[in-house]
């Protein structure tokens, strides 16, 4: 997972995941501008010490936003959008 600027709502997870895929639907339902981070979990993408920096539990999906705020979890994540 490369370092990168956040200047949007970024999600990260792993496609083959429902969970993760749960914020991202809501996003594009909600029509919020958003990156998808990809994050290979059968590969370990979830335990590199980038990722345990956001998330030290080391679990997807994850919301992040340019003012630094980060939420883990998909029922978290979508309860948070703006309506």
């Amino acid at each position: 997972m490369p370092s990168r600027e956040i200047t949007r709502l970024t999600l990260y997870g792993d496609s083959i995941s429902g969970n993760c895929q749960k914020p991202r639907w809501t996003a594009d339902y909600l029509d919020l501008e958003h990156d998808w981070v990809e994050v290979d979990i059968l590969n370990g993408g979830t335990q590199s010490e980038e990722f345990l920096s956001l998330n030290p539990v080391g679990q997807v999906p994850i919301a992040r936003w340019p003012d630094g705020r980060v939420l883990p979890q998909s029922r978290e994540t979508v309860s948070s959008a703006p309506r």
